[in-house]
């Protein structure tokens, strides 16, 4: 019994997460609601129960990323108390945690996946142009739409904080716990930071990017790690995004692209190889 606890513990931050986002979007609802009837209450405005909604819902769509962050907020600090009471409560410096060689093959990591993952979507809007369409009307709702401060921090900032927190700091503390090794460990936080996403699109793409931040956290005993590559990705993301209407949607940019990023990723796997032989020849001149 108590093993079945100890693996449906596992599901309980995910839960958490999506239930404290949806309490702050209640309360952004609420709070909208209330706003414009007492405004029109103020001016003797009469409008009908249900028009007021609809307008109530449509101001809470333009705030809709300014919500998002305030629930980041509240997760974060919410996932970090759990974080701790689970034993992890030495900070690390993550300048200790992270070499700058680390960080620049993790960089480059991040940079080549964004835009192999820009290519995958180009190639999957030809097969599943309905799917594609819904998952960029699902960005245009949650805000991502446009660049402003509050999206650039709770998408380049705040998500990486709170998610690494989530998945590859407490879920898989969980796991640990429910005797999971690290491979099994590692694919069922990935397909549960995949379905946080809540659509089947960035879902898939977010579950294979789960998998490499959940080998980071491994690699470098640090969640610093899936930070920094998930802060570059997101960070790329928005930069392609900014760029895009100066680039021509044909052949050329998407070869650009791919050449680009597999450029990243060799360049980051041979960085990681050198380093690995030095480390080796250091360990045999120790012995010797």
């Amino acid at each position: 019994m108590k093993k079945i606890l100890r693996w449906l513990a596992v599901l309980a931050p995910i839960a958490v997460g999506t239930v404290l986002t949806l309490a702050v979007a209640f309360v952004g609802i609420f709070a909208c609601t209330f706003a414009l009837s007492f405004q029109m209450g103020l001016t003797g405005q009469v409008m009908d129960p249900m028009a007021v909604q609809v307008a109530a819902t449509k101001l809470y769509l333009e705030k809709a990323m300014l919500v998002t962050f305030l629930s980041q907020i509240l997760i974060l600090i919410v996932f970090i108390i759990w974080y701790r009471l689970m034993g992890n409560k030495k900070f690390v410096n993550p300048f200790k945690a992270l070499k700058l060689k680390n960080a620049g093959v993790i960089a480059l990591v991040a940079v080549g996946m964004q835009l192999l993952t820009q290519i995958a979507l180009s190639i999957a809007a030809m097969f599943a142009p309905d799917a594609i369409n819904q998952f960029s009307e699902l960005m245009e709702m949650a805000g991502l739409g446009e660049v402003t401060l509050v999206s650039v921090l709770a998408t380049v900032i705040m998500a990486p904080l709170v998610e690494e927190l989530m998945f590859r700091g407490v879920t898989v503390k969980l796991l640990e716990k429910a005797g999971a090794k690290f491979w099994l460990a590692n694919i069922i936080q990935a397909v549960l930071f995949g379905v946080y996403h809540m659509n089947l699109v960035q879902g898939i793409y977010a579950a294979v990017l789960g998998l490499v931040l959940g080998y980071l956290g491994r690699r470098y005993k640090s969640l610093w790690a899936p930070m920094l590559m998930h802060l570059v990705f997101n960070g790329s993301s928005i930069l392609i995004s900014l760029f895009s209407e100066y680039l021509p949607e044909n052949m050329i940019t998407y070869i650009i692209f791919v050449v680009v990023g597999v450029v990243c990723m060799v360049g980051a796997f041979m960085i990681a190889r050198t380093e690995k032989i030095a480390q080796v020849e250091e360990n045999v001149a120790e012995a010797l």
